[in-house]
């Protein structure tokens, strides 16, 4: 996870405008974002990993996305734009198919 987070600061630094001050406000909402939104969730979600089957925190990590995208939407009213409402649709119909156990026709399943 740390290193995850090690190389996504570094490449995301190359877009970054070195040339304004952050206020020290600034710093503090993102060090609460870091520490609260991000540490102590993914404290909860990995703590409960072991308590789930394998399939089920795969289809966990794969909504993520998505949800993200819709609250973006929902709570800062952020247009989404057609490829992410494809996207959104797609991992809802994949969600379903590997919960309701959807097979695609002439794939057998491996389990059988």
């Amino acid at each position: 996870m740390m290193i995850q987070a090690i190389v996504g600061a570094f490449l995301l630094s190359f877009g970054a405008d070195f040339h304004q001050a952050i206020s020290p406000s600034s710093w503090g909402w993102l060090a609460g974002l870091g520490i609260i939104h991000s540490g102590l969730v993914m404290v909860a979600m990995y703590s409960t990993f072991p308590l789930l089957p394998t399939r089920r925190i795969a289809i966990l990590n794969f909504v993520y996305p998505a949800v993200a995208i819709l609250l973006d939407w929902s709570i800062y009213g952020r247009p989404l734009t057609p490829l992410q409402v494809a996207g959104v649709a797609l991992i809802v119909v994949a969600t379903l198919g590997a919960n309701l156990g959807w097979r695609l026709p002439g794939f057998a399943s491996k389990d059988t």
